[in-house]
């Protein structure tokens, strides 16, 4: 397998591990990982012999989010690209092993796996709306995960929650100590593997067939990183302070 900078791929029999590796910045996303990310999973795809892809993190987080000292330079379209339908075209099953922070964009991430497993110690958030943009995702898939009425509680607010509250609204699918997470995670897949492949395909393309709205949630992602409240929103992040939205 290719060896990339900012992030682990490796393959042990039928399972690929995708370990995001920038445990000092809490994994968050820039321009790099997004293009060695993206690559990942086209190599993965084009292994036959993979069967199912686990996506953790290294240290503390799986994924704090994307990295906002960059983000306004951020070329929109790009932001945009084709990471997230890729990851969910992707026709193999995709297991996420949520060991500690999912941010915003790790919180997306983790919702666009099949099955979501999460340590004692992890913890949640959809913050976008704390920064004046949304977590586009999260925006049009979250409340059929967890009911209209928590979504909007979790996006409209930002906070954060633990991986009890988590498995409690039905977001992930079990809760494990953190020293045993990436064990349940490959004995998971082992179970998966013992399936015929062309069923779990057609499981998979089946029980997504409905994912759509992408192209709401980009124009809306979009139409706000033009706004001041944004702008607002990152240097209040920055600066660590309270952001002073003016609804413009």
């Amino acid at each position: 397998m290719k060896t990339y900078k900012n992030i682990q791929l490796r393959v042990a029999d039928s399972i690929a591990i995708l370990e995001l590796s920038r445990p000092d910045r809490l994994n968050v996303f820039d321009r790099e990982m997004d293009e060695e990310f993206s690559h990942a999973l086209d190599l993965v795809s084009k292994e036959r012999h993979v069967r199912v892809l686990i996506i953790t993190g290294a240290g503390r987080a799986f994924c704090s989010g994307r990295d906002i000292a960059s983000l306004e330079e951020e070329d929109e379209t790009r932001l945009m690209r084709l990471r997230r339908p890729r990851l969910l075209s992707l026709e193999k099953p995709v297991i996420a092993a949520v060991n500690g922070y999912a941010f915003g964009e790790g919180a997306d991430i983790a919702l666009m796996c099949d099955i979501i497993l999460a340590s004692e110690e992890a913890k949640f958030a959809f913050p976008g709306a704390r920064l004046g943009i949304v977590c586009p995702y999260a925006l049009v898939r979250l409340s059929e995960e967890i009911g209209r009425n928590r979504a909007k509680e979790l996006l409209m607010t930002g906070r954060t929650f633990d991986a009890e509250e988590a498995f409690s609204i039905g977001l992930v699918n079990r809760v494990v100590p953190k020293e045993r997470l990436m064990e349940e995670a490959l004995n998971l897949a082992k179970e998966i593997v013992l399936s015929a492949p062309l069923s779990v395909t057609a499981i998979k393309k089946a029980v997504n067939r409905d994912l759509t709205g992408f192209e709401l949630s980009y124009e809306t992602m979009r139409e706000l990183m033009k706004t001041e409240d944004f702008k607002e929103g990152v240097r209040a992040f920055l600066e660590k302070r309270k952001p002073d939205f003016k609804g413009r």
